[in-house]
């Protein structure tokens, strides 16, 4: 696996535009100087009324500005889906724990 899987999810191309706002962070901290040139793309065209950014409605420079925030949130989603991964999936699953041992003793109906 390429080293970028460590703090992406996607391509390793720079300017992907379906980064997350956490994979930018980590341009940010891993390769500077990509963060760097995909920012130049970035162009405030205030006489046509519009503005390209690679994360619609904020730039680069903003989310930079708001990156631990970001990261913090980054951190909560990856509890949240560790935690989704734990739930039981079926009602058997619910019902069983890892500490039920099924051989040693019978139903609570047939076992005294």
């Amino acid at each position: 696996m390429p080293k970028y899987y460590e703090w992406r999810s996607r391509s390793g191309c720079y300017f992907c535009f379906y980064q997350r706002r956490i994979e930018w962070v980590g341009l940010a901290e891993h390769h500077p100087e990509y963060f760097e040139k995909a920012k130049k793309f970035e162009t405030d065209h205030k006489d046509l009324g519009h503005k390209f950014t690679w994360v619609e409605g904020e730039s680069l420079d903003e989310i930079l500005a708001r990156k631990d925030k970001i990261k913090a949130d980054h951190q909560l989603w990856l509890l949240k889906q560790e935690e989704k991964k734990n739930r039981p999936k079926t009602l058997l699953q619910s019902l069983t724990t890892d500490d039920d041992n099924d051989e040693d003793e019978g139903c609570l109906i047939c076992f005294k």
